[in-house]
């Protein structure tokens, strides 16, 4: 019994990091001019984890592989909900 614990500690460990990892990344833009959004928020509603775009509006997530609602919201702008599925890297722009 004792063996078989301390095989489920050692392995544990080494489970959890074997998660697949993604990464979504991408800019926000005004779709009208093309200008870059700077400092807009884009956040995952499932995992209450989000970021804001850099001073070239580009925002960048790693999560592990699955289903995902990404929300991204800028001051006097539409919001916008788009669910992805992460199962590979993934490239997306807001508009």
């Amino acid at each position: 019994m004792k063996k078989i614990i301390s095989l489920i500690l050692f392995l544990l460990p080494f489970i959890i990091f074997c998660q697949n990892k993604f990464t979504i990344s991408g800019y926000v833009k005004d779709s009208l001019s093309g200008e870059t959004l700077i400092g807009s928020s884009v956040s995952v509603f499932e995992k209450s984890k989000g970021i804001t775009s850099n001073q070239y509006g580009f925002y960048s997530i790693t999560l592990t592989e699955g289903s995902y609602e990404f929300i991204c919201s800028y001051v006097g702008y539409i919001t916008q909900i788009k669910k992805i599925d992460l199962h590979e890297d993934v490239q997306f722009n807001f508009e």
